[in-house]
């Protein structure tokens, strides 16, 4: 039955495509370059597709180059294109390469899978996997080659090149170190007195956006570690103090899938600030942030590429690493870049100390740092394009 309902949804899109499809086939028979098309999640603008794609426009190269985004202000610019549009959907059919961030589907405006006849009408269409982070926990149920099944898989560092290359079930030419886009914007920053905490979500305490029905509570997640050892940090007296004795501001930046709690969480000094993404630059955070504190999340990987200090925040790793994510090849105490803390005054007496040695990594994390990165240049968007042009 489930069987026969999905044919019947497929069928129904496929004639909902079949207007598109024509007018994509007459308009292809007048085109002689390829047409490229660079997608995020559809309504941000500022990871690797974003980078790549202004790279592209730079550099004038031989494809044409279109950027998938809501943002009013970019679509004054023909370049990019409304997210979801007739636009979007026309051009879909016939694009030639997707540099793409996250999965297909937030590229696919009909919300399936092209069926390979649509796939193959005009030109092989090739999906190149550029990610939003570094690879570290074992997530190949979810980019494995069997379930995402991309083109070519874009690395930012070797020791993950090796691990994507041995477990994710794809060619070894389909995987290439190349490093990140975003990570040729790394090498010029001014650091301000400003401490970065970016925590990531919980799927075992936090309701997923793309859940319609309610599966946790909001009375749950107050009821949660999460909830309880981020209240303590942020009424910390010590930290606090600290922190305006040194002039000192402590940005938080919730992960998406958390932004809808921040509501929840009652700080008592100024120098806490909630970040808003849609209002600021995560990139530009980062390179203004002078420490960041984090506790799985992979944005730690770029503090680490600008070689600056880190401090890891891990209350609950027995129960994230059970009911969140698989534990990859990447073990915090051995190969993290910084002091992994599981209670919150040992994570203050640890800012404390960082804030000593005028925030700077120690030597041992400074060696791992440039060890998980030996191609250290500007010309990660040169590589990949050099590569696909």
């Amino acid at each position: 039955m489930n069987t026969l309902k999905h044919r019947l949804h497929t069928f129904w899109i496929l004639l909902k495509m079949f207007p598109y499809i024509i007018s994509a086939y007459l308009f292809n028979l007048f085109q002689n370059k390829e047409l490229w098309l660079f997608c995020e999640r559809g309504f941000d603008a500022g990871d690797n597709a974003f980078v790549l794609f202004n790279y592209c426009k730079k550099n004038n190269i031989s494809a044409k180059c279109f950027y998938l985004t809501t943002d009013k202000n970019l679509l004054k610019d023909k370049t990019f294109i409304k997210y979801k549009s007739f636009k979007h959907r026309f051009f879909l059919i016939f694009t030639t390469k997707f540099f793409i961030t996250h999965a297909k589907s937030f590229v696919d405006p009909w919300n399936i899978q092209l069926p390979q006849v649509c796939k193959n009408l005009f030109s092989t269409q090739t999906y190149i996997f550029l990610q939003h982070g570094i690879t570290h926990n074992n997530v190949s149920n979810i980019l494995g080659n069997k379930s995402a099944n991309f083109d070519y898989f874009i690395c930012g560092g070797k020791p993950e090149y090796n691990y994507i290359s041995k477990t994710f079930g794809y060619e070894k030419e389909q995987i290439l170190y190349t490093g990140f886009p975003r990570f040729d914007n790394l090498h010029k920053f001014n650091t301000k007195k400003e401490i970065l905490l970016i925590p990531t979500w919980r799927s075992y305490c936090m309701q997923p956006s793309w859940i319609k029905k309610i599966i946790i509570t909001d009375q749950q997640f107050l009821q949660s570690e999460f909830y309880k050892k981020y209240t303590e940090l942020f009424n910390n007296k010590k930290l606090l103090k600290f922190l305006k004795k040194e002039n000192l501001t402590f940005n938080v930046l919730m992960h998406p899938e958390a932004q809808k709690y921040t509501k929840f969480f009652n700080k008592t000094s100024k120098q806490i600030v909630f970040l808003e993404p849609g209002k600021i630059s995560m990139q530009e955070k980062l390179k203004s942030a002078c420490l960041l504190i984090t506790d799985y999340s992979s944005v730690a990987f770029d503090f680490a590429y600008m070689r600056k200090p880190i401090l890891y925040y891990q209350f609950d790793k027995n129960t994230f690493f059970r009911d969140h994510y698989k534990k990859g090849y990447f073990d915090y105490e051995i190969d993290g870049f910084g002091t992994v803390c599981t209670q919150t005054d040992h994570l203050v007496d640890e800012i404390l100390k960082i804030t000593n040695l005028n925030f700077k990594p120690s030597k041992k994390n400074l060696k791992k740092m440039k060890s998980f990165f030996p191609i250290y240049d500007k010309k990660n968007c040169h590589r990949i394009i050099n590569y696909f042009n």
